[in-house]
């Protein structure tokens, strides 16, 4: 209801009192975009995201909040098939009413196998002319299809950090499904079990503690990923809100050791701080300047702060 924001402006300036009005809404760009215009200075914007880690972790264990995902429906759901039926649903009613109630034209067909492919592209580079070959679909419709899909939370495009070194870095955006049970959908990953064996489990790792960070942050810092042509990288750079810097390497490894071009980007990048994050486990030195910390561990601490 649009027409809402009008009537909104006159009544918040009548009386300016924080919090008046709560309004549960759409993720439909347009609509979000007229209500910032409408409500200039009188409206603050908060992504209720899937539940957290941090939410859940008395209900459930990491890794079964990691293979059921977030959502509501599949995280609490009483048995794995009807977590299955629920992302299965969530997936045709997104498809075939919701992409469309938004205004947006799309062939649920192809946006389904966009879908799909998003799932094995998962920690992967965006190259949206590759997606358009294989789905012989244009190149735009792709790009207006990926960036549908981002506005409306389903996949994350984590952008690389630029910086004048005198190096040939990386540019395209690594793209994720963010939520994890439904990236295991895509995948076709039945359980836990099926997940630990799959090759794709060091991917779906690194995409849930990027998305558990991001909810950590609560949007208040900034994310990126760091790659040099050369093969160095950080899987995740962090910019917290009070600017220190950190540089993290995520591990499915209960003894990781840090790469090569993880050293090769800390010399280049010079962070405040370097973490290599595991699923359990507490906190201990690598060495000197890298600490190992169980992901929850590390969400809890104030490393983000």
């Amino acid at each position: 209801m649009p027409e809402l924001f009008t009537l909104l402006r006159a009544l918040v300036d009548q009386r300016r009192e924080p919090a008046r009005f709560i309004l549960l809404g759409s993720a439909s760009p347009d609509l979000l975009r007229h209500s910032a215009e409408s409500l200039a200075g009188r409206i603050a914007h908060f992504e209720l995201m899937p539940f957290s880690l941090g939410e859940i972790r008395d209900q459930m264990l990491l890794h079964v909040h990691w293979f059921r995902g977030g959502f509501p429906g599949a995280c609490l759901a009483p048995t794995p098939e009807l977590t299955k039926d629920w992302l299965r649903e969530f997936i045709r009613t997104y498809v075939e009413r919701d992409v469309r109630a938004m205004g947006v034209d799309v062939n649920p067909v192809l946006f389904e196998r966009l879908l799909r492919m998003l799932g094995h592209l998962h920690a992967g580079q965006q190259n949206a002319a590759s997606l358009a070959n294989s789905l012989g679909m244009s190149t735009p419709t792709v790009n207006r299809y990926l960036d549908l899909l981002e506005n409306s939370f389903l996949i994350a495009r984590l952008q690389p950090w630029f910086v004048n070194i005198g190096k040939r870095l990386t540019k395209f955006p690594k793209i994720y499904v963010r939520d994890s049970g439904l990236l295991h959908y895509l995948l076709y990953i039945q359980d836990f079990n099926a997940l630990s064996g799959h090759p794709a489990i060091g991917h779906s790792w690194e995409g849930y503690v990027i998305e558990e960070i991001r909810r950590a942050m609560a949007g208040r810092g900034k994310l990126y990923y760091y790659r040099t042509q050369g093969g160095a990288e950080v899987d995740i750079f962090v910019e917290t809100p009070s600017g220190r810097k950190i540089c993290i390497e995520v591990k499915y490894d209960i003894k990781p050791t840090p790469s090569r071009g993880f050293y090769e980007s800390t010399r280049d990048l010079q962070p405040d701080a370097q973490y290599i994050i595991v699923p359990d486990g507490a906190s201990w030195p690598y060495n000197e300047a890298i600490t190992i910390s169980g992901l929850q561990f590390f969400l809890q601490s104030d490393a983000l702060h």
